[in-house]
Parts: C-alpha cells; sequence; structure tokens
C-alpha cells in the first residue's frame, strides 16, 4: 500500500434533484430483521450472507456481530461481547474482522473472530488525535481497509498486524472537510468510499491515480455507496430523514429508490437484488424490481 497519497474530493456545484425517473422502479419493503434494535454497518461476505453489526448500549460490552442468511434468516454470532463495535467485513476464509471504538483503557481497535486484535490507535507516534475507527473492509487479499473519521483517513491493517495510512483527503482552501464514513469494495478492484460532505470516492488498488466522484446534496451526507457499472447507488442522511438514490451514471442523478426512514447508517446490495439498509437500529430489506446498471 502506499502511503500518504493525497485525494482532493471536489464537491460538485450543483444539488442534484431529487425526482423519481421512470427507468428505476421505486423498491418496496420485503422483510425486517426481527430481534436486531441497534444495528450499525452492513457488508455482503463472500458467501452471500449479510453481516450486520450490532453496536449494542454503549460501554456495557453487549455489542456483536451477526451474520444472517437472507434466505432463510438463519443466524450466526460470530463475535460477541464487545464494546462499541462500528462496522464487520468477512473474508473468504469466513474470518470476520470487527472494528471496536476506544473504550479507555482499551484503544481502537480491529478485533476478529479467530482471536486476531490489533491496536488502531494513531500511526504517527505524536499524533494528538483520538482513532475512533467507523468501517471495515477486506481488501480481498491478506488485510483490511478501515475507515477512520477523526483523522479524516483511510488506514490498511496487514496481515504483520503493521497499521499503514493509505490516504488522507485534502480539499482546496475554504471547501468542506469530508470525512470517510463508509466503505464498500467492488468488483473491478476499486475501493469506494461514502463522504460526510456528500460526495464518494473510489480509489483503484492497483496503485493507479484515483479517479474522483464530486456528487453533493445540500443538507445530506453520503453514508453509503454501491457502486455499479453505470452510476451508484448511494444511500444519503439528513439526520431524521434517509432516502436511497440512483445517482449520474447514465441513468442521471438524483433518481429516488427509496425513502421514508430515519438515521441512517448504513446500506448493502445483496445477491438476490434486495437492498439492505440500517437505519434508526434496525435492519430492512427492500426488493427493487430494476436497479440499473449490473456489476461494475
Amino acid at each position: 500500500m502506499s502511503k500518504g497519497r493525497l485525494i482532493v474530493v471536489i464537491a460538485a456545484a450543483a444539488v442534484l434533484a431529487i425526482g423519481v425517473a421512470p427507468a428505476i422502479d421505486r423498491a418496496s419493503r420485503s422483510q425486517s430483521l426481527d430481534g436486531i434494535t441497534t444495528a450499525g454497518a452492513l457488508h455482503v461476505a463472500p458467501d452471500g450472507r449479510l453481516v450486520v453489526t450490532e453496536v449494542g448500549t454503549g460501554g456495557s460490552a453487549d455489542g456483536r456481530v451477526v451474520v444472517v442468511d437472507p434466505r432463510t434468516d438463519r443466524r450466526e454470532i460470530l463475535l460477541d461481547g464487545l464494546s462499541v463495535p462500528r462496522a464487520a467485513d468477512m473474508d473468504a476464509a469466513g474470518t470476520v474482522c470487527a472494528v471496536l471504538e476506544a473504550i479507555p483503557p482499551e484503544p481502537p481497535e480491529l478485533r476478529c473472530s479467530d482471536g486476531r486484535r490489533v491496536d488502531l490507535s494513531p500511526v504517527e507516534p505524536d499524533a494528538s488525535w483520538v482513532a475512533r475507527p467507523i468501517d471495515v473492509v477486506w481488501d480481498g487479499g491478506n488485510g483490511w481497509f478501515v475507515a477512520e473519521p477523526s483523522n479524516t483517513s483511510l488506514l490498511h491493517v496487514g496481515t504483520d498486524d503493521i497499521v499503514a495510512l493509505v490516504d488522507d483527503f485534502h480539499v482546496p482552501t475554504g471547501a468542506v472537510q469530508p470525512v470517510p464514513v463508509g466503505l464498500t469494495r467492488s468488483l473491478d478492484g476499486k475501493l469506494w468510499l461514502a463522504l460526510s460532505d456528500g460526495g464518494i470516492a473510489a480509489i483503484p488498488l492497483d496503485g493507479d491515480a484515483p479517479p474522483v466522484h464530486g456528487q453533493w446534496v445540500g443538507g445530506a451526507s453520503v453514508v453509503g455507496v454501491i457502486p455499479r457499472r453505470e452510476g451508484e447507488i448511494l444511500l444519503y442522511s439528513g439526520g431524521t430523514t434517509g432516502w436511497v438514490a440512483w445517482c449520474c451514471g447514465v441513468h442521471g442523478g438524483g433518481n429516488m429508490i427509496v425513502d421514508g426512514f430515519a438515521y441512517p447508517r448504513s446500506l448493502a446490495l445483496l445477491p438476490d437484488g434486495r437492498l439492505a439498509i440500517s437505519a434508526d437500529g434496525r435492519v430492512t430489506l427492500y426488493r427493487a424490481n430494476a436497479l440499473p446498471g449490473g456489476e461494475p
């Protein structure tokens, strides 16, 4: 992984108009995952199951990671007794790793179902900021990417447990500082980041210069992104309101897919085409009959 490579994220000048496009069907609710009340990040495992991080009530070690088969609702708890886990993902071998906030005297860490624990304290020894990891994805090989919003940075944890700074995000003077709040790894070898300023960024993992996507919706943050061949499906948060829209490919911007939920945190696209959305602590599956694009 390269260290210190900078990405300039530029917000688009125009506000995207949100409307219903005839080319995209509105999604309909198909299923709620009962018993899950403190859901955080969602990711799809290599075997197609949904990895749900339950944050818990905070500080009482009641957080856990539950893997759900969306076809049968069969559930397996792979990590339990966690204090404020923010996100988790699974690798091809079935190992689940979660990122946990610091609960003094415990540091922020990556904790895995195989017993591995990695301190995620700042890479720089003299750093004054406190790491608050918010999302994690398997890198497709032997490590994990971690989104760290306190220092607006992206970290990588290798098999040797070395934590490396992959990128930090710099903006032109006077622009809003983007904060990485969500991660997705696409099949075409890119790492996608949802940024709190309403933007998204895609970083090729082969070391090439990263392209930049500048999308912006006034008053809202992008908290989740699903890349498609012809654009992106984005989860927007306006706090007490949230919505999912198709953005900016050949279908244009701002096409509404589903709305009507509060405090959204994460979304994932299941192998059967359903959208899983984590909002207000609960996970709901939505059936979308005609999502555009296709795998990137």
